[in-house]
């Protein structure tokens, strides 16, 4: 119980970073512009 506990919050906490990254990723394009 206590390991898939810990799995699922390692999951959402990996999850959250994931969205962030894309986010800044998604914002450095549109600050910089026309891009790839």
């Amino acid at each position: 119980m206590l390991y898939r506990r810990l799995a699922v919050l390692r999951a959402d906490r990996i999850g959250k970073y994931d969205s962030l990254i894309i986010l800044s990723r998604v914002r450095s394009r549109l600050t910089r512009g026309s891009g790839p």
